[in-house]
């Protein structure tokens, strides 16, 4: 009692001080004089202040909303200047209370901007009057508001700043930095940009504006969280407004001040943009009528390269409080880790007591009560400003110590051994910062992206994977594809740490045994080693959301922890001053809004060397920083796409734009040592696109041929980068080989000839092996003696560069440098061991040596021979077999010069490349065999010196110089001769003595005279010569033939005049000019005849090489421009730059069920010209063509020689085995094999592309425009000669060269049929799953059968398989598309036909499934589908559907209903039965290629097919089809050569009916123009309405009565019945012609013609009377069916006891809502989904949810997690059949899934197509696979349908308010879609029918549509919140006479649920119409 009393006065005060707030709140209300109010504001802010608990009551008595008022009344007083300082403390004391009001109050904050806003106090606060003065004093108010500090309300009135009108920068920077220190905790940020605001929107003084302006900038630059927080108050769009869209009021303000505004707006573009509208708008600014902003483009890349996570800021006392209550200990037992990625702002590092959460300030330390010293952290270990992760892992238990790590960006920074804390008991509670409980006032400031607590003890790698994760990574470590998070650096680093560390020891860091790279492997692929029960804490700012056990609008956020699940929420506090900064930055913005293809339009659009710089960077920025845009970039090519656009922008090129496209690649020319590939898929699209570097400049030409040096030679990475990019990663594309041919091209000048020679021996050294030496060795065999023309030229690039190879003397030179640099690596042993093992090389030196070689080539050879020789002792042996020393002698004297006779003598005597000197060891003979080259070298020398002497006529000895050479020869045999005894002995062998005496006789002979007297002509040649004469005689002969003829020699040296006598034998050998030439030995001159065969094949070889390149060259030319599908993404109608054109449309080839098509999409104009030209001289070649019989030819490397024993060495097997499908195989899917290549005739209406068809082992595919010749080549159709193309009626048009190949899966095959095609039965037609379908027509019957073959295998391995089990249980695949080939067999005709007889299926199903079984295809124009027309009223106001005379006589043809033209048709065939013809009717046909075009002529293709039947344009107007009621007079009763049925569009599709896009039909006589279809009375101006009354038609009993009759003429005993003038002309039935038979071509064309224009008639299917519907009972329902929903929806009742048993079966808990139903299609079960949850079709035991805290998707298999993707941002989901997955995103996107069934493995799900085109969070979406169709609506009020075969965006739909429900009818196509107050309905092409405005209390949560495919009478179901069920339909009934029909819904039944016991909300939140 005594504490009751002594608490009431506290009470009583309390209660006074709210009557005190009420009453003077409500006096403040109705005060009008200025000293009254501020007495009032005074005291409401005594109160206050006195007692924080009175804020809120301010706050709920409006207090906000009269202190506005307020304000305004001050703002009008403020126009007077008498009053001019009451004004300012009034204004003064309005903001002091609104400051307290809201000063730690977050209940006001959200009050206050709900109740009034920033907009209203912008209003409120400006003057109607403004000057400077009075600025100043509302900028400082505004900025005390936001620093919640009136000290500064008077900041921009001091006299320094307001002083005069001069501008003293120095001054005013001064002032704001003595002030700034108190800026670093923005509390209001709307107040800054209200402020910012202000002053943009009037004239300043320049001091005042600069003032403002770097103060704002200043407020920015202290604090990140300053920046994040003005950067959500969306002060970057306000700023970029001003300066970008309101330019002309920035000559209103000083230029210092302008470039404030610039640096401001930088900063704040670094955090990104607020909004995904804001960015749009960005972004839209960037690019204006095509033309590049540059300015903008500037200030958006500058956003670009700051990648910020959204975090939390702490400031002072701030911390993250958890209490984990699920009762388990802490720490676990088995080990503890904690991560966490934080940036400290204003210290180097932070104090962290573990466990318990107490921080402190001091280097980074871990205590335990246990440990006694703590585990500390060098100071340089983190950083400040930098985001840095930590990870700490303390093992419970190990065999060794330590047992405590720090890691600090996953590099091991300290460890402790520390005893592992006892557990606690539960709840355990974790600090994350500094506890305010315990730290009142810290200055610390730190920032928080995630953090994560693991009972669990990492693996000492895994921090390494964790840190690279990056910290926007806030996932839970899960995902089956952790690689996919990391970004092209960070894989990269991974990498080249798994690489450095190939294999580690046992027990690495104690941990268990094991290898710490497997650990790193497996966690990239989502195994970490602990699954999801191990993680206690999860927190980021993914997890915040408002506090869901505060009070409403409390303005109290907590963090949802993660690392539970969905069931078990607990939730995390924000203590103290914690910030969360929810940022958008760019590149996530840029992902959101249209990925990659942004940025590659602002490339494209690129005219400035620096615009197109800022676009590039601004593309890597977001590749490289953002995992979704490089998965995109990836997905949609986007690399060679950019390649394209970088070939067009080349001469745009600077060194900056070089350095930064590299630079993005990993090659930093500024830091070669560093250089790595980190990013192969663009290196290998743009590094290695030669083509692209030839067009830079010469120096960017340099740098980019030297950066394979940096990247292979320099850079410290470089055995990374050898091993794992180019031995692994790009192997398969053959760099070297490419290299080497761009070397032998023109693409670059002889200046880059020593740079390229340089990169080819840097790749040639990384890959030492036979893929690059084979290469080498064929290019110089080929090359180094090319003759003179031999050329080869190449297709045109795409900017018209024409490439050709190099031809001779300029191609040797450069085989040359490619020798010398070839020799040159051969100076090392290992190298020069695997030249030999990967080839014979001696037979490869005679080759390259060749018949004539230069100088050059024979000193390398020379060389290379050294080399062999000092490294392989038996090498001499082997160049003895191939008679290279024989060679030798022939070919060396021709190329001597002083280079090669040093490399001659270095030869002979075994000199190596590193011998200096001579010495005498040097002197030593070592290889004999030179020796007579040598010597015959000085032969050849001598002789053409005495040629040249004797050319000169005068006897007059040559010049000095002439005879260097052959002086310094002999002077180096002197000096060997006199010093080497082995060189004397080898000088005295026959080959070379016997030489040598011949050319000095005959030398000395030549210089001799008549004369007696005379002496000998002296020279020092001749003197050099004798000496050596005599030194050799001097030296002793033993043999004596040699000794003779030495003393000869020595007699004529002394008496010259011998040599002159007639008898001389040197006489004769002079006059017979034989004197030099000595004995040339016969093998090697077969040696020699030999290498010029070889050089033929080789040269062969390499010409096949290069056309084979050069067909790559092109069809890389021709992919590079198919890739224009990005461009779609940015123009389409939501996309960032749609495109003003109104879109024209075309009829889209898929298939609903029943094969009805009527889905249009947009023909999409192309971007670029995708046509390219070539010259046509890639594929001529004049000296080899691909039939050249070079195979019959022996390579040097194959087989052994006639003129030796064979070698033992290996042969070198030709890589160039010929692959004819080598054009072709670039179009396969990875992975994919070739199995079956046929020609075929893909049918598109009346257009026939010629084409292949190849079947490969896991796709099938279809190219238009090439075919395969006789002889297995690949030609272009257009020049493949005529019996290829041996399918009559094929029409060769010019075919798209840059066309794609249509592909499919296998796994997507449903069914084929054998079809006719000109009644030549070798046509196919396939259907897919995507609901399209191909119609091929083969060569020959045989060819058909081989790929039916096939398909029928593969069929048969995967219903074994299992993959498609649930597809073939479907009964007929939707009635018609049937599978396999006996889909046309009499057992299902017999089914169908029962089953339309007892009212199973519909008139429309049965005629389209004898359409189908006949060989009707809406493939084929000439064998359309075929239906009846029915009415023959087309003048009534409306259609009576019971009375007989509605009708047209079903028993008759069209040409035999009215007397005279049956009589004209009777009298035609008896005129042709008199004449001995075959007799026929009618010389028309009822289905025609060309009354099928003529129906559809407004609809594309048709109207296409149309003009292409009329010759090139439209038929004249008159003859059009304009008019319904016209036609049916035409074709019933006016033109006799009318006789046509109709088409399956007249009961299904309305848009045939329309001129959608706008077509030009021409004008009638009367002026008319020509639209639309007039249609008749009863239609109502309404298409769709006409289409409706027409299948009720034909679903009449009146015509199911007589359809029989009708049936009977198409198909039946009465298809040729001469009493029902029935006949048509003979060739329009089938087997009237064999086409194949007629061999004169100009019959069979004339033939095909005819059966073109009179039709074909369907094949014959029954031959008795077809039998009569049974119409007994409601004819509507099958027979024995009495009631059905849309006949008696009365009758619906609810169930007495729901379904219950499989949801709990599932492990659905009751409360728990149900959010979709299934029916098992094996036991007809109706499966229940619980919330966030769906059931795979045909796979109930597998299922998909989402809605978890981590944002991730998660695959079951029989209740047990099998995959989880995270990063999903999924709200809801839909299934397309059970492979395809459909998701809609909070985060606007749409995604498309495919669950892939590996055989021998589980489900797996993989994002396939991400789609954008939503402003705001997707809420709903559908999907139909019959439609091939999407729609998704959004919060934003759009609703997107989307094509889901291309995963394109249609068309949109718009609502005024959002939309969050919506269906597709799976029989229609038609779109419902729903808002909270409007249910519409649209045609499946977006047409609206009609919208019911729903009540306030009809709040729809599900729909579901009736789709019986008998009903016409359409029902929609739709539930509701309020737990009814309103069944209703739409007609046109209330349609007032006269006017256009008008759709409305009516209701059928509505119907309530009834309540169940206890607290339960009967809301519908799923429905199904089940049988």
């Amino acid at each position: 009692m005594s504490s009751a009393l002594q608490d009431a006065p506290e009470d009583f005060a309390h209660d006074v001080r709210i009557e005190i707030v009420r009453r003077t709140v409500d006096e403040l209300k109705s005060a009008v004089d200025l000293p009254t109010q501020v007495e009032q504001l005074t005291q409401i802010l005594t109160v206050l202040q006195e007692d924080a608990s009175m804020k809120h009551v301010f706050g709920e008595l409006d207090g906000f909303i009269v202190l506005t008022s307020v304000l305004s009344g001050l703002r009008e007083m403020a126009s007077e200047d008498s009053i001019n300082s009451r004004w300012q403390h009034a204004s003064h004391m309005c903001f002091a209370l609104l400051i307290e009001a809201l000063k730690a109050c977050p209940r006001n904050q959200v009050l206050f901007e709900q109740t009034v806003g920033y907009e209203a106090l912008h209003q409120s606060v400006v003057p109607t009057s403004l000057d400077s003065t009075r600025v100043t004093v509302i900028a400082g108010l505004l900025l005390a508001l936001a620093f919640q500090d009136l000290t500064l309300s008077e900041f921009f009135t001091m006299p320094q700043l307001t002083n005069g009108s001069s501008l003293n920068i120095t001054l005013l920077d001064a002032a704001i930095r003595e002030k700034q220190h108190g800026w670093i905790r923005l509390r209001h940020p709307p107040a800054i940009v209200l402020l910012f605001s202000i002053c943009t929107t009037i004239s300043l003084l320049p001091s005042t504006a600069y003032t403002i302006f770097k103060t704002i900038e200043r407020i920015i630059a202290l604090s990140h969280r300053n920046q994040a927080m003005l950067n959500e108050a969306g002060l970057g769009l306000s700023v970029f407004q001003f300066l970008y869209d309101r330019r002309n009021l920035l000559s209103s303000i000083p230029e210092e001040a302008n470039i404030v505004l610039h640096k401001m707006l930088r900063r704040l573009m670094e955090m990104g943009s607020p909004t995904l509208d804001q960015a749009r708008y960005l972004f839209q600014s960037a690019l204006q009528d095509s033309a590049l902003q540059s300015d903008v483009l500037q200030t958006l890349r500058s956003g670009t390269r700051v990648r910020w996570p959204e975090f939390f800021s702490m400031s002072g006392a701030a911390a993250l409080l958890l209490t984990d209550n699920r009762g388990k200990t802490f720490p676990p037992p088995s080990g503890l880790t904690f991560l966490v990625r934080k940036t400290v702002l204003n210290q180097n590092l932070l104090f962290t007591r573990a466990f318990q959460g107490v921080d402190i300030y001091g280097d980074l330390e871990f205590v335990t009560p246990s440990a006694h010293d703590a585990l500390s952290t060098p100071l340089a270990s983190i950083r400040k400003g930098r985001w840095t992760h930590v990870a700490l892992v303390h093992h419970a238990t190990k065999a060794s110590s330590p047992t405590v790590r720090l890691y600090i960006d996953g590099h091991e920074i300290a460890t402790q051994n520390s005893v592992y804390p006892k557990p606690s008991p539960p709840p355990t509670t974790f600090h994350f910062g500094c506890d305010p409980s315990e730290f009142h006032s810290p200055t610390c400031r730190w920032s928080l992206a995630s953090c994560h607590v693991l009972a669990h003890p990492l693996h000492g790698d895994l921090p390494r994977l964790i840190h690279h994760l990056g910290p926007r990574y806030t996932g839970n470590f899960q995902d089956a594809s952790l690689y996919r998070f990391l970004t092209y650096e960070a894989s990269t680093s991974l990498n080249i740490y798994m690489f450095d560390h190939p294999s580690l020891a046992p027990n690495r860091l104690g941990d268990a045994p094991g290898n710490g790279i497997s650990v790193l492997s497996k966690a990239l692929v989502g195994d970490l080693g602990f699954t999801e029960d191990k993680i206690l804490v999860s927190l980021s700012t993914k997890g915040i959301i408002p506090d869901p056990h505060g009070p409403a609008l409390s303005g109290i956020n907590v963090i949802v922890n993660s690392a539970q699940s969905r069931s078990s929420e607990t939730y995390a506090s924000l203590l103290g001053d914690v910030y969360v900064a929810k940022l958008q930055c760019f590149d996530v913005n840029i992902w959101r809004l249209g990925g990659p293809p942004i940025a590659l339009k602002l490339i494209q659009a690129s005219a400035t060397p620096s615009d197109l710089n800022l676009a590039l960077c601004l593309l890597f920025d977001i590749v490289r920083s953002c995992w979704q845009n490089s998965q995109d970039m990836e997905r949609l090519q986007g690399y060679d796409v950019l390649t394209s656009l970088l070939r067009s922008k080349a001469h745009l090129f600077d060194r900056e734009t070089f350095g930064a496209v590299f630079e993005f690649m990993g090659i930093d020319f500024a830091s070669p040592e560093t250089a790595t590939i980190v990013n192969t898929g663009a290196y290998r699209s743009i590094g290695l696109d030669f083509h692209l570097w030839s067009m830079m400049l010469p120096d960017l030409q340099r740098a980019y041929w030297g950066h394979f040096s940096m990247v292979l030679a320099t850079s410290k990475f470089r055995r990374f980068n050898i091993k794992h990019r180019f031995e692994k990663k790009l192997h398969s594309i053959g760099v070297f080989g490419q290299v080497l041919f761009t070397y032998h091209t023109d693409l670059y000048g002889d200046e880059m000839v020593a740079a390229m020679v340089e990169a080819i021996a840097v790749l040639a050294k990384c890959n030492w092996s036979p893929e690059s030496i084979k290469p080498i060795v064929s290019y110089l065999a080929a090359k180094l003696h090319q003759p003179i023309g031999d050329s080869i030229a190449s297709p045109h690039s795409i900017h018209s560069m024409v490439v050709h190879n190099l031809t001779g003397a300029h191609a040797v030179e450069r085989a040359e440098r490619i020798l010398e640099a070839f020799v040159s690596i051969l100076t090392s042993d290992s190298h020069l061991g695997k030249l030999n093992a990967a080839l014979p090389m001696a037979r490869v030196i005679v080759l390259l040596l060749g018949p004539s070689p230069s100088p050059i080539v024979a000193v390398q050879i020379l060389r290379l021979v050294g080399l062999h020789l000092l490294t392989l002792p038996l090498f001499s042996r082997k160049l003895d077999l191939v008679g290279f020393w024989g060679i030798l002698k022939i070919v060396l004297p021709d190329a001597w010069n002083s280079a090669v006779h040093r490399a001659a003598f270095d030869l002979l005597l075994g000199k190596s490349e590193l011998d200096k000197g001579p010495s005498a060891e040097q002197l030593v003979v070592k290889q004999p065999q030179v020796l007579p080259a040598i010597i015959a070298s000085l032969e050849r020398g001598i002789q053409k010196i005495v040629e040249r002497r004797r050319a000169l006529g005068d006897g007059r000895l040559l010049t000095v110089d002439s005879e260097a050479p052959m002086e310094a020869l002999l002077e180096e045999l002197i000096e060997l001769h006199a010093s080497s005894p082995t060189f004397r002995h080898a000088f005295k062998s026959k080959s070379v003595l016997n030489v040598f005496v011949t050319l000095t006789k005959s030398f000395v002979s030549s210089n001799a005279t008549p004369d007696p007297e005379a002496p000998l002509n002296s020279a020092p040649l001749l003197d050099k010569l004798i000496h050596l004469a005599l030194m050799v005689n001097l030296a002793g002969i033993s043999d004596p033939s040699q000794k003779r003829e030495l003393e000869d020699l020595v007699d004529i040296i002394r008496d010259p005049r011998l040599a002159l006598l007639p008898e001389s034998a040197e006489r004769r050998r002079f006059s017979s000019g034989t004197a030099f030439k000595g004995a040339i030995d016969k093998n090697s001159v077969k040696a020699l005849t030999r290498v010029a065969s070889w050089r033929t094949t080789i040269v062969a070889a390499e010409h096949k090489r290069r056309r084979k390149m050069l067909q790559d060259m092109r069809e890389n030319l021709r992919a590079l421009q198919r890739l224009t599908h990005w461009v779609t993404v940015v123009h389409h109608e939501q996309g960032l730059w749609p495109h003003a054109s109104p879109a024209k449309w075309r009829l889209d080839e898929a298939e609903g069920p029943l094969r009805v098509r009527k889905k249009l999409e947009p023909e999409v104009e192309k971007v670029f010209n995708t046509h390219t030209h070539f010259d046509g001289a890639a594929g001529h070649f004049t000296d080899v063509s691909d039939d050249a019989p070079t195979a019959q030819l022996i390579a040097p490397w194959d087989g052994g020689y006639e003129f030796s024993v064979i070698e033992d060495d290996q042969g070198w097997e030709d890589e160039l085995t010929e692959d004819r499908h080598r054009r072709i195989r670039h179009e396969l899917e990875p992975g994919d094999v070739i199995e079956m290549v046929r020609n075929v005739a893909r049918i598109v209406g009346v257009d026939s592309s010629p084409g292949l068809f190849i079947l490969g082992k896991t796709h099938l595919y279809v190219r238009d425009g090439l075919v395969e010749s006789s002889t297995g080549d690949i030609l272009e159709a257009l020049d493949a000669p005529k019996d290829v193309l041996s399918v009559p009626g094929t029409l060769v048009s010019d075919p798209d060269p840059n066309q794609r190949a249509r592909r499919w899966s296998l796994d997507a095959l449903a069914g084929f049929s054998t079809r006719t095609y000109l009644f030549r039965d070798v046509s196919l037609e396939i259907y897919f799953k995507d609901s399209r379908s191909l119609l091929c027509v083969f060569a020959t019957k045989l060819d058909r059968h081989a790929v039916l073959s096939k398909l029928e295998r593969f069929v048969s391995e995967i219903a074994a398989d299992g993959r498609v089990s649930a597809l073939y249980r479907q009964p007929l695949l939707s009635l018609v598309s049937f599978t396999g080939k006996n889909s046309q067999s009499r057992s299902d005709i017999d089914s169908a036909q029962r089953r339309w007889q007892a009212r199973e299926i519909s008139n429309f199903a049965y005629l389209s499934i004898i359409n189908q079984a006949s060989g009707r295809t809406p493939n084929d124009l000439t064998q359309y589908p075929v239906f009846p027309w029915l009415l023959q009223d087309y003048t009534s106001d409306t259609l009576d559907l019971i009375s007989p005379n509605t009708f047209r006589d079903l028993s008759l043809p069209m040409g035999a209903l009215s007397s005279s033209r049956r009589d004209a048709a009777e009298a035609r065939y008896a005129a042709l039965m008199d004449i001995g013809e075959s007799p026929f009717h009618y010389g028309t046909h009822f289905s025609s290629s060309m009354t099928t075009s003529h129906f559809l002529i407004r609809l594309s293709p048709f109207n296409r097919h149309f003009k292409a039947l009329q010759g090139g344009d439209f038929d004249l107007p008159e003859r059009l089809f304009v008019d319904v009621q016209r036609a049916w007079v035409s074709a019933s009763q006016e033109s006799r050569g009318d006789v046509r049925e109709l088409i399956p569009e007249f009961f299904n599709c309305p848009e045939f009916l329309e001129n959608l896009s706008g077509l030009e039909l021409g004008t009638k006589a009367g002026g008319e123009k020509i639209d639309s279809v007039r249609l008749p009375p009863w239609a109502r101006h309404d298409p769709l309405l006409f289409i409706a009354l027409h299948r009720q038609a034909l679903e009449s009993d009146h015509v199911s009565r007589n359809l029989p009759a009708w049936i009977d003429l198409i198909w039946g005993c009465m298809q040729r019945d001469v009493a029902s003038c029935n006949v048509f002309h003979p060739l329009s039935y089938e087997g009237a012609i064999d086409l194949d038979a007629i061999e004169d071509p100009v019959e069979r064309a004339a033939s095909v013609g005819i059966i073109h224009n009179f039709g074909q008639t369907p094949r014959k299917l029954f031959s008795t009377m077809h039998p009569p519907r049974f119409l007994d009972g409601v004819t509507t329902l099958p027979l024995g069916v009495s009631h059905g929903i849309p006949e008696h929806p009365q009758l619906l009742a609810q169930s007495p006891r729901p379904v219950r048993i499989t949801a709990l079966a599932l492990g659905i808990a009751l409360q728990e809502r149900i959010s979709a139903l299934f029916v098992d299609s094996i036991t007809d079960k109706i499966l229940a989904c619980g919330p966030d949850t769906l059931l795979v079709p045909n796979f109930p035991h597998e299922s998909i949810e989402w809605g978890f805290h981590d944002q991730s998707v998660r695959l079951f298999v029989d209740r047990k997690l099998v995959q989880v993707v995270e990063a999903t941002a999924v709200v809801c989901a839909t299934f397309c059949g059970s492979e395809v997955l459909v998701t809609g995103g909070s985060d606007n996107l749409v995604s498309l899934w495919h669950l892939e069934r590996a055989s021998g493995s589980g489900p797996r799900l993989k994002i396939v197509h991400v789609m954008r085109g939503h402003h705001q969070a997707a809420s709903c979406v559908a999907a139909s696979r019959p439609w091939s169709l999407i729609v998704s609506v959004s919060e934003d009020g759009s609703a997107i349908l989307w094509d889901l075969n291309r995963a394109q965006y249609v068309r949109s739909i718009y609502h005024e308010r959002a939309v969050h429900a919506c269906a597709i009818h799976e029989n229609t196509g038609d779109v419902v879609t729903c808002s909270i107050d409007q249910l519409s309905i649209y045609t499946i092409n977006g047409h609206h029918i009609t919208s019911l405005r729903l009540s306030p209390l009809e709040r729809v949560t599900s729909l579901a549509f009736h789709e019986r495919e008998t009903s016409l009478v359409g029902v929609l179901a739709a539930g509701s919140s309020d737990g009814s069920i309103v069944l209703r339909t739409w007609n046109t009934d209330d349609t007032p006479p006269g006017q256009k029909a008008k759709w409305k819904f009516i209701t059928l039944r509505e119907m309530k649920l009834r309540r169940e016991e206890g607290d339960w909300r009967p809301t519908v939140t799923a429905l199904k119409f089940v049988k």
